[in-house]
């Protein structure tokens, strides 16, 4: 099962590198899909990223990407995480983390940002 979701992860990646043609910044924070809170949290990120962008700063929006819009998505967040947004930071398309506040009981945010560290990507706290 694992190699499946591997493979899923790993075309999931594929897809959104189609979509960035230059390096551009990543917004990065607590979303909890799984939670009441989530309509607020991408409400954040949207305006986040509408601010950014509106300073010249282009985004890559994670948004449409996230497993909740994949029906058949295997939900497996530890191994996306590991293969999907590592391979985003890596992958040197992405050039600045912008993290939103509140983000510290975040494990996403938390390894998006040690990923971003330690491929030497700016983090910008907001």
């Amino acid at each position: 099962m694992d190699e499946a979701h591997t493979i899923y992860y790993k075309n999931l990646l594929d897809e959104a590198l189609t979509h960035i043609k230059t390096p551009k910044a990543m917004v990065v924070g607590a979303l909890a899909t799984d939670t009441n809170a989530f309509e607020k949290n991408k409400l954040l990120f949207e305006n986040a990223i509408t601010n950014l962008e509106s300073k010249g700063v282009h985004t890559f929006n994670q948004l449409p990407f996230l497993d909740i819009h994949y029906e058949h998505s295997p939900k497996n967040y530890a191994l996306k995480f590991e293969i999907f947004y590592k391979g985003l930071i890596y992958s040197k398309m992405i050039s600045t983390l912008y993290v939103l506040p509140e983000y510290e009981n975040s494990k996403g945010t938390l390894a998006e940002i040690e990923y971003a560290k330690a491929a030497n990507v700016p983090v910008v706290y907001l």
